[in-house]
């Protein structure tokens, strides 16, 4: 027996959630867009991106030493951080912003295969859905939602 929830499918006492995400560009230092994947998180209160990105862009770095506390109260060091300016994909929203660098912004997830019919509570849910996946995803109205009015300078978790 499955109960479906919006962004989540509880089976068998498990709960598989799901991320939100959004593909930007993000620009490096000669103004040439690359493609990435951003995590949105309305909680958190800093942008990050990876060593490994912030290298490919040739951002300029700035050393600090910052921790940070995740999950479980588990830390992550952060010795750099940088800005960049990120644009969506399907409008003309660009900002630049801070991020801190880190190693990794997560690690591998198990992959499963999730059947689309399943994650629909009813037929309505469903109707409502399809609907709003003809629409274009668009970043700016995806972070104006996510964040309040103080926020706006900053952008969630990346």
């Amino acid at each position: 027996m499955s109960v479906k929830r919006q962004h989540e499918k509880v089976s068998l006492g498990e709960i598989h959630r799901f991320l939100a995400t959004v593909r930007i560009y993000i620009y490096n230092c000669n103004g040439i867009p690359h493609k990435c994947r951003a995590i949105l998180d309305s909680g958190s209160q800093s942008n990050f991106i990876t060593k490994e990105l912030s290298t490919r862009l040739h951002s300029k770095q700035e050393s600090i030493n910052t921790t940070i506390i995740g999950i479980n109260h588990s830390p992550v060091n952060a010795i750099k951080r940088t800005s960049a300016t990120i644009e969506s994909r399907v409008s003309s929203f660009q900002i630049e912003i801070p991020f801190l660098i880190i190693n990794k912004i997560m690690e591998r997830l198990p992959i499963m295969r999730i059947d689309k019919d399943e994650m629909y509570a009813n037929s309505r849910d469903k109707a409502r859905i399809t609907r709003s996946e003809r629409r274009s995803t668009d970043f700016a109205k995806e972070w104006k939602s996510n964040c309040h009015r103080e926020e706006r300078g900053l952008l969630q978790h990346f």
